[in-house]
């Protein structure tokens, strides 16, 4: 499926490294529709997006790492909480197209999940700097940048937290687009409400644009699973125009899509006990899809998603809804993963809490 199929001026304006396998299924989640007795609950597999690691930020990365090529950087570096998902993507991904990438950490709650994506940046062969609070970003970045600048001779690209730029949200932008195309190919009717994650952003601001560009009028569903210093309207309403402006720079026949508070609804019910914790209903919301449909979600991002789905469902929404699936599912390597032990700076070690079983066949390989 080409990219940006109705404005050819993007798909020759715009730098893109071709890392995602798309389009992405979409698939009837059957036993999730059958449990509220209705046939219209979808399911859009992000999870599978690419190999040997898929989930959302692969979308966003082609287009990051592109711009970064493009202009001759030779290191990216990027940020996030210590289990970041964005960050383990950009370590991955950044690699296999040559680029080295520094990651700067901040402190999250202990779990398994975040054990795991700590000792991939390691196999990854990632710089990870821990920083206790997201406070200390700023200086730390400036150092960097010094640092890399002398030592380079060329300045590192910065990648936002989570890839949520106006280039970053270009992915999801291509996601609409491409989701367009899966319901005129006949692959699903068209939604009513789609639900996603709202992070730092990107994701639902690329969808956005995207649908709406391409003529869809599903209500979009930003999920909060993070603080509202990230997850906030007003930074949400910044970072769509201006990758609004950036599509309509590359091919001014992009529409001007300004107005969209109609189209855009937040959910805030699901966010507490906090960033990286689950409340009964995520908890629930895991376990139901895992029993009825085998599709295993975590519990910071994914679950909180489909638990607002869930909650729609029960009180008899107006459907087609459709779950869009952002975390990765692809099982991680044994062998990479005892790479990372080994490679593991000292100031992660205590997020391994039992590497014992970590590194044992207990864990589920299906956890990712």
């Amino acid at each position: 499926m080409l990219p940006f199929r109705p404005f050819p001026d993007l798909v020759t304006g715009l730098p893109r490294l071709p890392l995602g396998c798309l389009p992405t299924p979409v698939e009837q989640m059957r036993g999730l529709s059958d449990y509220f007795h209705r046939r219209d609950i979808f399911i859009k597999r992000d999870d599978i997006s690419s190999s040997p690691y898929g989930g959302n930020k692969v979308r966003k990365l082609e287009f990051l790492l592109a711009d970064a090529k493009a202009r001759g950087a030779v290191r990216v570096i990027t940020s996030g909480a210590a289990g970041s998902n964005h960050a383990l993507a950009t370590a991955l991904y950044a690699k296999k197209v040559g680029l080295s990438a520094t990651l700067i950490l901040f402190d999250q709650p202990l779990s398994a999940e975040v054990a795991e994506n700590l000792l991939m940046d390691a196999a990854a062969g990632a710089e990870m700097i821990y920083r206790e609070k997201y406070e200390e970003y700023d200086r730390t970045i400036t150092d960097l940048c010094q640092l890399y600048n002398r030592k380079d001779d060329v300045a590192p690209y910065i990648i936002s937290a989570g890839g949520s730029s106006p280039v970053g949200a270009l992915g999801f932008v291509n996601a609409g687009f491409e989701l367009k195309g899966q319901i005129d190919a006949g692959d699903l009717p068209e939604p009513k409400v789609i639900f996603v994650p709202l992070g730092t952003m990107g994701t639902a601001v690329g969808l956005l644009l995207g649908f709406r560009a391409a003529g869809l009028a599903a209500r979009l569903v930003g999920v909060r699973v993070t603080p509202p210093t990230l997850a906030d309207p007003e930074k949400f309403r910044q970072l769509y125009c201006k990758t609004n402006e950036l599509l309509r720079t590359f091919d001014p026949a992009f529409p001007d899509l300004h107005d969209f508070a109609n189209d855009l609804s937040f959910c805030n019910n699901h966010f507490e006990p906090g960033y990286g914790l689950a409340s009964k209903a995520v908890n629930e919301a895991v376990a139901l899809i895992r029993k009825t449909d085998g599709i295993i979600l975590d519990h910071t991002y994914t679950g909180k998603a489909l638990a607002a789905l869930l909650a729609d469902a029960a009180r008899g929404a107006e459907g087609p809804l459709l779950f869009w699936n952002t975390k990765n599912s692809h099982p991680f390597s044994m062998q990479l993963l005892f790479k990372g032990q080994e490679r593991l700076p000292k100031e992660f070690q205590r997020f391994l809490l039992n590497p014992a079983k970590i590194m044992s066949s207990e864990i589920d390989p299906l956890h990712n």
